[in-house]
């Protein structure tokens, strides 16, 4: 009897089975035993599957299983950003010789497991001054050099060493130098580089830290908002440049959290002394603060333009600030002026001042924005802060 043809969807599994086999030989040593892998898809998910609602209001959510308390969970991407310099990759190793030890790292408790770092960026040399220096813990750490790497092409080979090592945290340093030839301000290749590490780490049930640049100008990262989208938790690693101690001392602070409350920040010391290499928590730094940040800045002209304006919309206010409608900083920075008393949102979903507020002008407007009312705010009502960039594109909104 004949074999019927293969479908599609077949074809492709049986193709992506052989990719993950040859993957696998090849990231094993020849001189390694054999150990035995289930197929990692024998059991495909269904691309589309109806959750049991009625099970989810009767029974409590389960508590977030943290790896890192309030850093890193089993299935999830956390992203750590920072300008270089900043020791991203020493913080990640600290991380990582905290979960061997199931020691606490900077006063977050940490379950004990394995780690894998997949680095791209310190070379061998390096490596072995760093794991020796933080005292790591022995067979807890897997760390692989890439050399070539990429992980838009060789995802199967990454996948094949999670499955073989089993690590409870994966180490990704960092997403340019693991994915080179990435536009990180193309939003559909940011969403493809990052998707698929986060696919990977959901189905072997391990956290991930994937070690990334800051923008310019106090962006929390560097590139497309897809970034930022694509990854559970996010956090800046960054000196204040007024520190007297900016040379140890640093600031851990957290733009994004979805399965908690946003921590509070974390001020920690890098300190390297006769060969030993420390993270510990460090007092904060208190004196005169560094340039604000673009959120910050964000708050600040938003808060003016609807006192000059009067009730504005998400969308206006990210296009005025931003250049674009969804801008997810100028959102950030809406939500931290409502968090902050300064804004509130009513329920038609624009901006306004407090009720009793001096200026508030709510009463002057109806379902019309600055721009719909046909007005432009006044170059000296706005903050210092605004820049001509932004007047223009008060003009051009205006014009449409």
């Amino acid at each position: 009897m004949l074999r019927p043809p293969e479908t599609w969807e077949e074809e492709q599994e049986r193709q992506r089975q052989a990719d993950l086999d040859a993957a696998a030989d090849e990231a094993v040593p020849r001189t390694a035993p054999s150990r035995t892998r289930p197929p990692l898809s024998a059991e495909a998910r269904p691309k589309l599957r109806v959750l049991d609602v009625d099970r989810m209001l009767s029974t409590q959510p389960e508590p977030v299983p943290w790896q890192t308390e309030r850093f890193t969970v089993p299935g999830a991407v956390t992203m750590i950003a920072g300008r270089e310099g900043q020791g991203k990759s020493m913080l990640a190793l600290a991380a990582a010789t905290a979960v061997g030890h199931g020691a606490t790292f900077l006063g977050m408790g940490c379950t004990p497991g394995r780690v894998l770092v997949v680095d791209a960026e310190n070379g061998e040399r390096e490596a072995h001054r760093r794991i020796h220096g933080m005292g790591v813990k022995p067979d807890t750490l897997i760390y692989v050099e890439a050399e070539g790497f990429s992980l838009s092409k060789d995802l199967a080979l990454l996948e094949a060493l999670v499955a073989e090592h089993k690590p409870q945290l994966l180490v990704l340093d960092s997403l340019r130098s693991l994915t080179p030839s990435l536009d990180e301000n193309d939003s559909a290749q940011a969403e493809a580089a990052v998707r698929p590490v986060q696919t990977l780490v959901r189905r072997h049930n391990c956290a991930c830290l994937l070690l990334h640049h800051a923008g310019k100008g106090g962006h929390e990262y560097r590139g497309s908002t897809a970034l930022g989208a694509a990854v559970e938790i996010g956090f800046t690693l960054a000196r204040d440049p007024t520190d007297p101690e900016k040379r140890t001392r640093r600031q851990l602070s957290c733009w994004k959290c979805r399965p908690a409350v946003e921590p509070e920040p974390v001020w920690l010391e890098m300190t390297a002394d006769q060969g030993r290499v420390t993270v510990t928590e460090a007092e904060p730094f208190t004196g005169a603060g560094g340039p604000p940040t673009q959120t910050e800045r964000y708050v600040d002209q938003a808060v003016a333009l609807v006192t000059e304006q009067g009730p504005t919309t998400t969308g206006t206010l990210s296009g005025a600030l931003a250049g674009k409608p969804d801008d997810s900083t100028v959102k950030r920075a809406l939500t931290r002026a409502v968090e902050g008393g300064r804004l509130v949102k009513s329920d038609r979903g624009l901006y306004q001042l407090p009720s009793g507020h001096p200026d508030d002008r709510s009463d002057r407007t109806d379902d019309r924005s600055f721009v719909r009312s046909g007005q432009t705010p006044r170059a000296d009502d706005l903050t210092e802060r605004t820049t001509g960039d932004q007047l223009a594109a008060f003009s051009a909104l205006r014009e449409r």
